[in-house]
């Protein structure tokens, strides 16, 4: 499973000084992952993390570069039309993937 990321969306995702990626959004990605994992009863899934930008997010997640982020792109009308998203804890957030 391949995660997107974005690198300095404080304090949704970015980089910490580990170089690690942290923050709400990421939380909410690893919640996923690990439910996934349970479902398809794979506790060792190989998951990888890409960073994302704002220009390219919607393009590579189109293109099955990665399945899944978890960040600050608002859920709009137009963005709808492009990608599948859900609710998630504020309106600025949202989880967008492929379906």
């Amino acid at each position: 499973i391949v995660v997107g990321h974005r690198e300095s969306s404080v304090p949704f995702s970015y980089y910490d000084n580990q170089q690690k990626v942290v923050g709400y959004s990421q939380d909410y990605s690893n919640a996923i992952v690990e439910a996934v994992k349970k479902k398809l009863n794979k506790p060792d899934l190989q998951v990888k993390l890409i960073p994302i930008t704002s220009q390219n997010r919607i393009p590579l997640l189109q293109n099955g570069t990665f399945d899944f982020e978890c960040g600050s792109t608002t859920n709009n009308v137009e963005r709808q039309k492009q990608a599948a998203s859900s609710a998630c804890a504020s309106p600025a957030e949202s989880a967008r993937a492929r379906i």
